[in-house]
């Protein structure tokens, strides 16, 4: 009987090992994390120019529908993904890979719908005469990168596990 290299893990290892995961995976938990932590930040901007004196209020993810909802399911593919790679009959289910890459279409639909609503801001309380620009802070900018990323890569994922299983 061949002895196995300490290196090489077996190809249907029932233990779970970081070296069985594939990078991409790791992309793609990571992405619906940095998602998370980006619906905290400045996502909604609003300024109001009240005789010649600006107020700029911004607004994180949550206080719009589709913000909060984008984040919501990228978090959710990436736990679901975190999960499914610990149980390792999981780890090359396409139906794993199906359900992660509808989350993340979901969130992207949902991110992209974010930049054509903008909800209403606390300046709404002033005075309606006045002009108020509204707009997408730093925080919508890198969450609609990183949950494209995440999307791309958990369609490149699954398709490569239909073609494989």
């Amino acid at each position: 009987m061949a002895s196995r290299s300490a290196h090489a893990a077996p190809r249907h290892s029932r233990e779970v090992t970081l070296d069985a995961v594939g990078r991409l995976d790791w992309v793609i938990v990571a992405c619906g994390l940095a998602a998370l932590v980006l619906s905290f930040g400045t996502y909604y901007t609003y300024s109001l120019d009240v005789v010649s004196v600006i107020h700029q209020h911004s607004t994180n993810a949550w206080s719009g529908v589709y913000g909060w909802l984008a984040a919501f399911c990228a978090i959710a593919a990436s736990a679901v993904l975190g999960c499914g790679l610990m149980v390792p009959q999981l780890r090359r289910s396409v139906g794993l890979r199906g359900t992660v890459l509808g989350l993340y279409l979901v969130a992207l639909v949902s991110v992209v719908s974010a930049l054509f609503s903008v909800p209403k801001g606390s300046l709404n309380s002033y005075v309606v005469f006045f002009a108020q620009e509204h707009g997408h802070g730093y925080a919508y900018w890198f969450s609609l990168l990183v949950i494209a990323l995440g999307a791309t890569l958990s369609t490149v994922q699954f398709l490569h596990f239909r073609a494989h299983n």
